[in-house]
């Protein structure tokens, strides 16, 4: 049985990239460079993702990261300046928080599509200038 805190799993995700799930549900990405564009290795877990930390260091994520199936995940905390990519939470309808600490970071158009009304369902904080496309 595992306690809060224990590592489920990890992994590569791109040639200097990893992740690691905890037992709480944090899956944290950090290293340095892109994350590859497949499906995400930790998209078998994503019924028990319920925050995710994307560590300094990272530059990209692909497109629909964590969409639609993350119905648990409820908040998102980018500690670098990577971008917001297209469809990323796309319903993902859970999250309701997004912290933002880089200081220019790109939010793409759709990054939260489905969503009934994204103003009401997210509070984003953000560290400095954030680029927010209409949604």
């Amino acid at each position: 049985m595992w306690t809060a805190g224990d590592v489920v799993d990890s992994g590569y995700c791109g040639d200097y990239t990893t992740w690691t799930l905890y037992s709480d549900g944090k899956l944290v990405i950090s290293g340095k460079g892109a994350i590859y564009n497949a499906t995400p290795a930790w998209d078998s877990y994503n019924i028990q993702i319920k925050s995710v930390v994307i560590e300094d260091g990272v530059t990209n994520i692909p497109n629909e990261a964590f969409y639609y199936y993350y119905k648990n995940l409820t908040s998102v905390t980018f500690n670098g300046e990577t971008p917001i990519s297209k469809k990323m939470f796309m319903s993902a309808e859970s999250i309701s928080l997004v912290v933002i600490k880089g200081y220019d970071v790109e939010i793409a158009n759709g990054a939260f599509n489905g969503f009934d009304d994204v103003n009401s369902q997210i509070c984003c904080l953000f560290n400095g200038f954030v680029q927010v496309p209409p949604y």
